[in-house]
């Protein structure tokens, strides 16, 4: 019975609003800057730095705390044989760690947000015509949707996936430049 009452819920949701996510949302996807997987390569240090909502829809209802997000992620990094930290030093590369909530609607007690999970590689780069040096993105992943407090388990997913794509294309370019 309840999960009728959820599905009566999410097709009560104005087709505008779901337009204007989805659109919005994709919008972030299409301007993004190079992929570029051999960017990656000759770095041995990655500084990380997570950044969440501070919310109790965030913390609470959904268990998305700043903190466990950057163990979690450090954790898997050292696995894969990534030297990472929280703590800037002389890294090269940054691992910008995106994850925000918009609340979309309510319905018959039913809160849906939309999702961004954002995972984003930075670096110093050169630019060509001003020869001048500036931080670029060379290479990023994203992943959103819409959930609600029950279904916090793809929230958690989209950032797993991101975190297995970086892995991936880290070592891509280690094993393409022969260094790990």
């Amino acid at each position: 019975m309840q999960q009728n009452s959820r599905s009566i819920a999410l097709r009560k949701i104005p087709a505008i609003v779901v337009f204007c996510v989805v659109w919005g949302l994709s919008g972030l996807a299409l301007a993004q800057l190079s992929s570029d997987v051999a960017s990656l390569q000759g770095h041995e240090r990655v500084f990380v730095a997570v950044s969440t909502p501070n919310t109790d829809v965030a913390t609470q209802d959904l268990g998305l705390r700043k903190e466990s997000l950057e163990k979690y992620i450090l954790k898997r990094l050292e696995k894969a044989g990534v030297d990472a930290s929280t703590t800037f030093t002389d890294q090269t590369l940054i691992l910008e760690v995106n994850v925000d909530l918009i609340k979309v609607v309510e319905s018959d007690g039913i809160r849906i947000h939309a999702f961004v999970s954002n995972f984003e590689a930075v670096q110093a780069t050169v630019l060509a015509k001003s020869r001048r040096t500036s931080l670029a993105t060379t290479w990023k992943s994203h992943k959103f949707g819409a959930i609600t407090k029950e279904q916090s388990k793809l929230l958690r997913e989209s950032v797993v996936k991101n975190l297995d794509n970086f892995i991936k294309a880290w070592e891509e370019a280690q094993a393409n430049s022969g260094e790990k």
